[in-house]
């Protein structure tokens, strides 16, 4: 009797678990699926990306510069880009992600990209990490960079000083 209702627990803990699984697969085949409709990505220009204009033309050479000179030393690559809206989407956080994988940022396959958004419209910032990348800038990094290093030259309305100070701190730790 005691092996029946053992074999009957182990076997509901193993579809609960199954269940799980698929929901969580699902919901995010359902949030991506609901993110992409009618979503129009604007079109990868380079390492900057400066559909809001915040950037002079200088400013964009030379940290055009910087990223190129990074990603031929390491291979990890860093892409920055300033934006309007992240409509339809509700969170900065998804379309962050979603734009890194729709441009592939990063190598194939090796999950060393990483995305920097600026959407000035809502005033927020968000660093989307690849696979890898994620397991050296965790998220408590990448919250203390845009807190502390990126955040305050925002807030004296210095943008290109926040993105270069951010993106030689990612150096620093990413390495």
């Amino acid at each position: 009797m005691k092996k029946i209702l053992l074999i009957l627990l182990v076997l509901a803990n193993l579809i609960s678990c199954k269940t799980s699984s698929e929901n969580e697969g699902k919901y995010t085949r359902e949030r991506t699926e609901i993110q992409h409709k009618n979503v129009q990505f604007p079109e990868y220009r380079g390492f900057v990306n400066d559909f809001n204009n915040i950037f002079t033309h200088d400013q964009i050479q030379d940290l055009e510069i910087l990223l190129h000179e990074y990603e031929k030393q390491t291979s990890n690559e860093i892409a920055v880009v300033t934006i309007n809206s992240i409509e339809p989407y509700d969170q900065i956080q998804w379309y962050t992600t979603d734009l890194a994988n729709y441009w592939g940022i990063g190598s194939k396959g090796r999950g060393n990209g990483l995305l920097i958004l600026l959407d000035n419209n809502k005033k927020k910032i968000w660093i989307s990490t690849g696979k890898k990348t994620e397991k050296i800038l965790t998220d408590k990094i990448v919250k203390q960079i845009i807190d502390s290093i990126i955040i305050p030259e925002f807030k004296k309305d210095k943008y290109y000083d926040g993105i270069v100070k951010g993106v030689e701190e990612i150096k620093v730790k990413w390495n």
